[in-house]
């Protein structure tokens, strides 16, 4: 966005691209804690499948599994919608999609995430990481994740990637990759905004590797409590109360 908003989608492996090269900049040690939000966890999942060897810890936060099921329904309802009223419609149903998803885009994400209109160019950078990454569909593929690696946080009431969408990704999931899922209790799918000491102190104990957090085993996280439980009761891991 500094040097103007790119004019074509930004591909998610080039993404992970400049994922990397940020990192190396940084002089950040490898192997790499990774922690991504939305579709932040969807460029964390094609950085991993390039460089696993690169990951200590790919943390997932309500990450990007396929498109979001409300808006992917909107725009095909929109796309049938143009081709039945403008049946000489040139536009290919891919370029429509484009189309679609812009204006859902500038109309939506500006009153979700306010800060987007901070920085000039942020609005259209964002639509055109979005349109690079929409095609990629992390679920189909996630038997392929590396073994040891992979920790899911799932916002109890996300309304936006919801609950049953990340059961099928970890369901899918190779299982020697799946070291910790987490249903955070009373939590939207702006997981760091709305319980930040909790979700820090969470990823802190994967980070420093309680034992705990690597036996793939499922919590259920109480923010306001500040502990999580282990979801059959046998302990709980005591963290920092928002």
């Amino acid at each position: 966005a500094k040097y103007g908003a790119p004019k074509d989608a930004v591909n998610f492996r080039q993404q992970a691209e400049d994922l990397k090269s940020i990192l190396l900049k940084l002089n950040i040690p490898q192997p790499y804690n990774l922690v991504g939000h939305s579709y932040g966890g969807g460029i964390g999942q094609a950085f991993i499948e390039k460089y696993p060897q690169l990951v200590r810890n790919l943390i997932l936060m309500a990450p990007y599994t396929r498109p979001v099921d409300s808006q992917d329904l909107w725009i095909r309802g929109q796309i049938l919608a143009t081709k039945m009223v403008f049946p000489f419609n040139k536009m290919s149903n891919d370029q429509l999609y484009d189309y679609y998803l812009k204006m859902l885009i500038y109309t939506t994400y500006p009153y979700a995430e306010p800060s987007i209109m901070k920085v000039p160019n942020k609005l259209e950078s964002t639509y055109r990481l979005v349109q690079g990454i929409r095609k990629y569909q992390p679920e189909k593929i996630a038997d392929k994740l590396p073994a040891g690696r992979v920790h899911l946080m799932v916002g109890a009431q996300d309304t936006l990637v919801l609950p049953y969408v990340l059961d099928t990704f970890w369901r899918n999931a190779n299982p020697r990759a799946r070291m910790s899922r987490i249903f955070l209790q009373n939590t939207s799918h702006y997981i760091n905004d709305v319980t930040p000491k909790f979700s820090a102190a969470w990823i802190a104990q994967i980070v420093l590797g309680n034992n705990l957090m690597f036996r793939g085993k499922d919590f259920i996280g109480y923010p306001w409590l500040g502990f999580a439980q282990l979801a059959d009761g046998s302990g709980k891991i005591i963290l920092d109360k928002e």
